[in-house]
């Protein structure tokens, strides 16, 4: 693991509380019709990256099979009890599927990687997903990268993102599309979110 990744996941275990009450209530109801509407009734999904289980709680609540990881340990402690079911403590690049799934939800969490590792997760992850399966995953809108508390944030725009994925292949754009920070106050912080599918035959 890198210096870097130590230092994330050690945010997420110390400022555990602040994080899970900033985030565990939002409402994230257009991203999710924007998933779920691709995915059939009862598909499975795995949430890479869960941290608190919000959005496991809510696919589980509607009927979808889910799976579940997390790199920080009080993250994985509080959704399981959150959810009811079990989180593996994993990270993006250590994890590795049982069952290949109908869709994976990667909201917020692979921009704490390099775009180097993001082609490496985006590669490994095209075999955990089934024929024409789904992948959300969303990033800070932007250009470069910046450091904050003592994160790493690796920003994307539309032109950036889809370099990555030709650069990746396997996969296609469904959607991109641009939303405010959800959280209170933050509204004006933009997020660069895409939905992925899996080409024919990979």
């Amino acid at each position: 693991m890198s210096r870097k990744e130590n230092t994330t996941i050690g945010y997420y275990n110390e400022q555990k509380d602040q994080f899970i009450h900033s985030t565990l209530h939002v409402d994230m109801g257009v991203h999710y019709e924007k998933f779920l509407g691709h995915l059939a009734k009862g598909a499975a999904i795995l949430d890479a990256g869960c941290g608190p289980g919000r959005d496991v709680k809510y696919f589980l609540s509607q009927g979808y099979a889910v799976s579940a990881f997390d790199g920080a340990k009080e993250m994985v402690r509080f959704a399981q009890e959150y959810t009811g079911i079990d989180i593996a403590h994993e990270e993006f690049l250590t994890y590795e599927a049982i069952d290949r799934v109908q869709g994976i939800w990667a909201c917020a969490t692979l921009l704490h990687l390099s775009y180097e590792e993001q082609k490496e997760v985006l590669k490994k992850y095209q075999r955990f997903l089934t024929e024409e399966g789904i992948f959300y995953m969303s990033f800070k809108y932007g250009q470069g990268s910046y450091k904050k508390d003592g994160r790493v944030f690796y920003r994307h725009q539309e032109e950036s993102f889809a370099t990555l994925v030709e650069e990746v292949g396997g996969f296609e754009i469904l959607e991109q599309y641009i939303s405010g920070d959800v959280r209170v106050n933050r509204a004006e912080e933009k997020w660069l979110n895409v939905l992925l599918r899996t080409v024919k035959g990979v």
